[in-house]
């Protein structure tokens, strides 16, 4: 787990501090609730299956509604994926 890991963890860990019903299970389903439906299938069913890092441009191609890269952010800023910036393109990965 390299470094962008070990502060997702932590960032997990800090915001679940003294829940003693807390779990990963729960965390994983609280953060999943907050999605809105179609991106959770988007999410889940679509870009999943990249293994590799992605950008915008692929995201467009594999979903059927319209994708704007604020809507990529979005899910880097909730932890469902990382994001940096390669040659100035905002590529995103999932979290390992």
């Amino acid at each position: 787990m390299g470094r962008s890991g070990v502060k997702l963890l932590r960032g997990i860990v800090e915001s679940h501090r003294g829940d003693s019903e807390a779990s990963v299970g729960k965390v994983l389903d609280a953060s999943f609730e907050r999605l809105h439906p179609a991106w959770l299938r988007v999410l889940l069913w679509r870009l999943s299956v990249v293994r590799q890092g992605f950008g915008l441009g692929m995201a467009q191609a594999m979903v059927d509604e319209a994708v704007e890269l604020q809507q990529l952010r979005y899910l880097a800023r909730w932890s469902f994926v990382q994001e940096s910036k390669l040659d100035g393109e905002w590529r995103f990965d999932f979290c390992p």
